[in-house]
């Protein structure tokens, strides 16, 4: 496991510049990632912005739809954006930085949107429960289902939108039909509020987050816990699968991102560099790098091991180099430096009780 404090190299346990947008007071609220054009679309109180991934440069801003962006998604083709406010979401053209139209019919903040694959569909839902499938070529509801549950502090669409997972205040984490609006089964077993909720990629299994600081791996046709990962020592607000299902990644209240063992529940890396609540983490489904943003408006990038090469992938030879190339090394006291025989040594200063290097 890695962990540092990279207070002086905020790239942390990786070799990649943060993208941090310093204007941005109010919390970010959403990610999305468009890996084939190397480009992040982050939302935040007062605007969206359309970032470079290998640059860390931001290449487009667009006004907000309101004070409060709650949902951001990609199209497929990377050209277009949806972005949800308050209970409307509007449509972007990232080429043209034009506004291509709204999609109304929520009342509450959006929590989740999903394009299809084809790019022409897409999934909504809300903190009330209502859920709608947007036609995005007339920009009118396909159609719409109101799920018996409010209160939810996540939603998670399969990728056919028949069925949905959400997470609520009130401890639940529940598998809903889409088709009828019916609970299908819950899944007991957090002891807070449970902020995040996901599918895996073959949907045969969820995980979810709570403030009771763990995340719990589920089996999505028996509703059983598969396993808990501990270790977290807050709240956790988000996670994310790996694309290969292997691994997972976790963000919360005490500012680290952990990367996870599925199949053993251990914890293999840490990652530090955030000073406040990490809201989202994603992974780049072609590189080994992951995207994290936090509640200060920071979006960092980072590196780590290809998740698919598995464990086996630690060996020797590479954690010498991985150390090597990500260690934070700090500057030594003058009594560390007497004591080892480290020059230059210190000499005293002209103004009692500082310190400076001999020579320097």
């Amino acid at each position: 496991m890695c962990s540092l404090a990279p207070k002086t190299a905020l790239s942390g346990c990786g070799t990649s510049a943060p993208l941090v947008n310093r204007e941005m007071i109010d919390p970010v609220h959403n990610l999305a990632v468009d890996e084939a054009h190397q480009r992040a679309f982050s939302g935040a109180a007062g605007a969206l912005i359309l970032w470079d991934l290998a640059g860390g440069k931001e290449l487009r801003r667009f006004p907000a739809p309101a004070d409060r962006l709650s949902a951001v998604a990609l199209s497929p083709d990377g050209e277009h954006a949806l972005a949800g406010a308050d209970g409307e979401i509007t449509r972007w053209n990232l080429s043209t930085g034009a506004e291509e139209g709204h999609l109304a019919g929520h009342q509450a903040e959006i929590l989740t949107i999903r394009f299809s694959q084809t790019g022409d569909t897409a999934w909504s839902a809300d903190r009330d429960g209502v859920v709608i499938g947007w036609n995005l070529v007339t920009g009118e509801p396909l159609w719409k289902q109101t799920l018996a549950k409010d209160d939810l502090w996540s939603v998670a669409l399969s990728q056919d939108g028949k069925q949905a997972l959400t997470a609520s205040e009130d401890r639940s984490v529940i598998l809903w039909d889409l088709t009828t609006g019916q609970e299908i089964r819950r899944f007991p077993g957090h002891h807070d509020a449970v902020y995040w909720v996901d599918f895996s990629p073959d949907e045969q299994s969820a995980v979810s987050a709570s403030a009771d600081r763990q995340v719990i791996l589920w089996n999505v046709a028996t509703g059983q816990a598969i396993r808990t990962f501990q270790g977290h020592s807050a709240p956790v607000h988000t996670v994310a699968y790996s694309p290969d299902g292997r691994t997972l990644l976790s963000g919360g209240e005490d500012n680290t991102v952990r990367l996870w063992d599925i199949a053993t529940g251990a914890e293999i890396f840490r990652f530090e560099g955030h000073s406040t609540t990490i809201q989202n983490v994603l992974y780049l489904r072609n590189e080994p790098r992951l995207l994290s943003r936090s509640a200060d408006g920071t979006l960092i990038l980072w590196q780590f091991p290809p998740a698919d090469a598995g464990l086996e992938h630690l060996d020797l030879a590479f954690l010498k180099d991985w150390t090597n190339r990500n260690r934070y090394v700090r500057a030594l006291t003058c009594d560390e430096r007497t004591l080892y025989a480290i020059t230059p040594l210190c000499t005293n200063s002209a103004v009692a009780g500082q310190f400076s290097l001999a020579g320097q």
